[in-house]
């Protein structure tokens, strides 16, 4: 929602510390890997707004200290006032400036408006009755290197791998756009494209931190390590559930693996468990600069991505071949 050229100007004061109503207010929110404003953020924010501020700066208290972009809804506005996000190790002086009750300006510039966005899909039609799905988004904030590179990275592997297994199924492939706005071509596809669920012999979908690389935390600053980051989540359908902790197993946070559940998952696997396919299994996770602007090259490894891979079509040849 942007403000006028000239801005919106109010005192600064920081929400939930005893002050409120009209005003700038700094929504300090809890250490964590933040990536969408829809819920807790969402909440948060519109509890401050009905509060009577005049408009919110999230600080996205976080392990980098960076700036962290949220996802919002593809189908309407979240806030219908200025809402703006501050990167944690910028917000010091504003925390002083609210503590004196200084009066601030905030101005929200460039346009509202929608853009084209289009998934990519391919099919294999091996003619016979049920299909492999492969699942990545190809959509992130920023060069989002971490976050969508190594995914992508795994997914075109893994594609290339299944065209040549002589797998007993067709294969339907799919790289998702508009993620951001709460995963809107994952849910294009699977209502427009997608096999049935009867029709479909396993869904795999890579998401988010598939195979970034591992920080040390040294206060404020980062070293990286060779590893791979561990906040990174396996969901897998009971059925396949034995295979797969023997096909990760050492992998960190991939090791661990949870069974199915729409109510654990996140991102575009949740939406797939949600419509109903089963057997399916899929990765999703936040690693330290999960959409900040400095996911780069520093955040990936490509020794990190095979072994991924190598699990993952494991756990593919079990499956296809038991049904």
């Amino acid at each position: 929602m942007p403000t006028s050229d000239a801005g919106l100007s109010g005192p600064l004061y920081v929400a939930g510390a005893g002050r409120g109503g009209a005003g700038i207010a700094l929504l300090i929110l809890p250490y964590a890997r933040w990536s969408t404003a829809v819920g807790q953020v969402s909440r948060r924010v519109q509890a401050v707004l009905d509060g009577g501020a005049s408009a919110v700066i999230i600080v996205t208290t976080g392990p980098t200290g960076e700036a962290l972009a949220l996802n919002a809804p593809v189908d309407k506005p979240l806030f219908d006032k200025p809402v703006a996000v501050m990167a944690p190790k910028d917000a010091e002086p504003f925390l002083q400036a609210a503590i004196r009750g200084d009066v601030a300006t905030l101005r929200v510039g460039g346009r509202s408006l929608r853009r084209p966005a289009f998934n990519v899909t391919a099919t294999l039609d091996a003619g016979v009755a049920r299909t492999l799905v492969i699942s990545t988004p190809r959509s992130g904030w920023f060069a989002c290197a971490g976050e969508r590179g190594s995914g992508m990275a795994a997914w075109l592997m893994l594609v290339r791998w299944a065209a040549r297994a002589s797998l007993p199924v067709n294969i339907a492939l799919v790289a998702t756009s508009g993620h951001e706005y709460e995963n809107a071509g994952g849910e294009r596809f699977i209502h427009e494209l997608a096999p049935k669920p009867d029709k479909t012999a396993l869904w795999v979908h890579l998401g988010a931190n598939v195979a970034a690389r591992d920080w040390h935390e040294r206060g404020a600053a980062l070293s990286p390590l060779p590893g791979a980051d561990s906040q990174r989540y396996l969901l897998a359908s009971p059925p396949l559930l034995t295979t797969a902790k023997a096909a990760f197993a050492g992998q960190p946070g991939l090791e661990q693996v949870y069974p199915a559940d729409p109510a654990l998952a996140a991102g575009e696997l949740g939406n797939v468990l949600r419509a109903g396919y089963s057997p399916a299994i899929g990765i999703f996770g936040s690693h330290r600069f999960h959409h900040a602007r400095a996911d780069d090259l520093r955040c990936v490894s490509a020794s990190l991505i095979p072994p991924v891979v190598e699990a993952f079509a494991k756990v593919i040849r079990g499956a296809v071949a038991k049904g």
